[in-house]
């Protein structure tokens, strides 16, 4: 990838379409921001293989007030960056 700062912000990763979308964006050569309700630590150390960097919130976005603590270290990641945002 010709950007070396660009992060995706992956929702619904831990499974399904979300899972496919984060795997797919760390062998293009992005870093991840990765959000779901259940465990990502064995998913996000899979896609840390590849060199990237991956950082995860353990939030249910269904619950509005679950959404800014969980979200709180996104900035570690650098979300100011150039990314896209993938909502499975």
């Amino acid at each position: 990838r010709s950007d070396p700062l660009a992060v995706a912000l992956i929702t619904g990763a831990s499974r399904g379409i979300g899972a496919a979308a984060a795997r797919r964006f760390a062998a293009a050569g992005f870093d991840l921001l990765l959000i779901a309700r259940s465990d990502l630590t064995d998913f996000a150390h899979e896609l840390r293989s590849t060199g990237r960097r991956v950082e995860t919130a353990g939030v249910d976005l269904g619950d509005p007030g679950a959404i800014a603590p969980g979200t709180r270290n996104s900035g570690a990641i650098g979300l100011g960056r150039s990314g896209r945002e993938i909502h499975a």
